[in-house]
């Protein structure tokens, strides 16, 4: 097996060295977005992998007869002659290298790429899940059911917050509340003479917003309670006063 795995690796690196060349001029259909896999109908070829890199069918052992360490050489240039000839691949991060092994090789084998030769193929190892078939099988091993379960999750908790804004009745905070009585006509009790102990009041004193603004924005600050409802003088009550007296004599200004 070992003399049949090492010509099998000589072959692969002789497909990857016939991969085309990377072009400097790439062809843009002038209607085309700005992703380059979107290529129009004519650029594409609907081939299977391993007659583009010229492979025949059936050359790669089944996985259970390699050992590890020729699973390993084999998926390496199976990987690199992917990467020559532009083709990425999407496939679950915890998935075994040896069950990697066997889908890459029934991917080159069997399935019918969309290839382009300026862009290459883009392959997703889930392609299938639209079909209800899994290519990695029940095992546990694909990512499906936990993306499955995530968005789930996230949906139940969007619904919990919708549910909960609907329902909770919004509440006032201490600064809210400080401010509806400042502004009442006939306030029932000072301020200053809440207990500093009570748990609202301390709620308050604790907010560094309610201080800034209580001691500094107040437009009751330094009011006695019995004057706040007094009427505010207004620009009209200035109209009928003289600013040029005469008798307001400064003397001569010293500049």
């Amino acid at each position: 097996m070992q003399r049949y795995v090492s010509q099998l690796l000589t072959d692969l690196e002789t497909a990857t060295r016939n991969a085309p060349a990377s072009s400097t001029y790439r062809f843009r259909h002038p209607f085309d977005n700005d992703d380059e896999r979107d290529a129009p109908a004519y650029q594409l070829r609907y081939t299977h992998l391993n007659e583009l890199f010229g492979l025949p069918s059936g050359i790669f052992p089944p996985s259970e007869r390699l050992t590890k360490e020729q699973l390993t050489a084999l998926l390496t240039a199976i990987e690199n002659l992917w990467r020559a000839w532009t083709v990425s691949w999407d496939c679950p991060p915890r998935l075994t290298a040896r069950r990697r092994y066997t889908v890459m090789v029934e991917i080159l084998e069997q399935d019918s790429i969309p290839y382009n030769y300026e862009s290459g193929a883009m392959i997703n190892f889930c392609s299938r899940r639209s079909e209800k078939s899994c290519p990695f099988g029940e095992s546990g091993q694909c990512w499906c059911d936990e993306l499955d379960a995530c968005v789930q999750h996230d949906m139940d908790t969007w619904e919990d917050g919708l549910e909960f804004q609907d329902v909770a009745p919004r509440t006032s905070s201490p600064l809210e509340e400080l401010r509806e009585w400042l502004d009442t006509d006939k306030p029932e009790l000072s301020p200053w003479e809440i207990d500093e102990q009570a748990d609202q009041w301390g709620e308050l004193m604790d907010d560094e917003e309610s201080l800034t603004w209580l001691f500094f924005y107040d437009q009751h600050r330094n009011q006695d309670p019995e004057e706040a409802t007094e009427e505010q003088p207004s620009p009209e009550d200035y109209e009928d006063f003289d600013w040029h007296s005469e008798e307001d004599e400064f003397g001569d200004l010293p500049f």
